[in-house]
């Protein structure tokens, strides 16, 4: 990368470490600016045709992933325009329709069954580390964290009133949310096992320091057979379906948009289907006359 572009990059470093946006959030868009510098001789020079050649390479993924590295690409663009290249051109990326799935949700009664067991294991063992593991499921289970800001977690974040400061989420939004005692109970426990002082992390490993986001994913693989973002997934099925508001549940989230949260909507609610098999003529155990 020539002085003039690596200065244009570096200014974009800048740029988005001032928006304050998580490590990783600010890694995909710094990586994906770097390789857009890198295919364009001039950046002065950007036009349709030449962005349009280095979108190619994403041809065969999906239309999510391509979402993704465009959503990047886009903003780096905008950035170019607005604060390096006054007079350049106005670019359009095109967004592809999104295929947001819901991923797979156990029952209420699934997901506590193995809750359950990892209890029984942490309240049976002498070892520190499954106290620590348990205390980290429950966490994230009853506060739908994400995993960066499980892993920024104190306990002192815990108010008298069992509300919990989530601290720097995504884009540096705190917000506070409720947190059942049973999972106090659990970090609690923890905090009376582990032999190591805490002030360099909640959650820690055998060297005193905080846990990586591998371990995290590795511990929710292990005892939940799932992931962690998978966990916030469960935190806001399980709670629409027993009846909370989705601009609630989007609030709770720390989601910055309802769209966002309205995933969540397009789930089967058990009180649904009792409505319609108690209201709609043609439910079971209803006769129909067509006369």
């Amino acid at each position: 990368m020539d002085a003039k572009k690596q200065s244009v990059y570096n200014t974009y470093l800048q740029h988005l470490s001032i928006k304050g946006l998580t490590k990783t959030t600010t890694d995909l868009y710094a990586k994906e600016a770097k390789a857009f510098i890198e295919f364009v001789d001039d950046l002065e020079a950007i036009s349709v045709s030449n962005v349009n050649a280095y979108l190619i390479r994403y041809a065969e993924l999906s239309g999510n992933t391509k979402n993704s590295h465009y959503s990047c690409l886009r903003a780096f663009i905008k950035h170019l325009k607005k604060n390096v290249y006054f007079n350049m051109n106005t670019i359009k990326i095109p967004y592809f329709k999104s295929n947001r799935k819901l991923p797979t949700i156990l029952s209420q009664d699934e997901l506590m069954r193995k809750i359950n067991i990892l209890k029984k294991k942490a309240e049976k063992s002498n070892q520190w580390k499954v106290k620590r593991d348990y205390a980290l499921v429950m966490l994230l289970y009853a506060t739908g964290m994400r995993v960066s800001e499980a892993l920024s977690f104190n306990r002192s974040n815990i108010n008298e009133n069992d509300w919990v400061r989530i601290d720097s989420g995504k884009g540096l939004k705190d917000r506070f949310v409720p947190i059942a005692k049973s999972a106090i109970d659990a970090l609690d426990e923890y905090v009376k096992a582990c032999p190591f002082p805490l002030n360099k992390g909640f959650f820690v490993s055998y060297n005193r320091s905080s846990i990586t986001r591998i371990t995290v994913y590795k511990i929710l693989e292990k005892y939940m057979g799932m992931n962690p973002h998978s966990m916030r997934h469960h935190f806001a099925t399980h709670m629409i379906i027993n009846g909370a508001d989705v601009s609630v549940v989007s609030e709770l989230l720390g989601h910055s948009s309802l769209i966002t949260t309205q995933i969540y909507t397009h789930i089967q609610k058990p009180q649904l289907a009792a409505t319609v098999n108690n209201c709609h003529p043609m439910a079971e155990g209803k006769e129909v006359s067509y006369e």
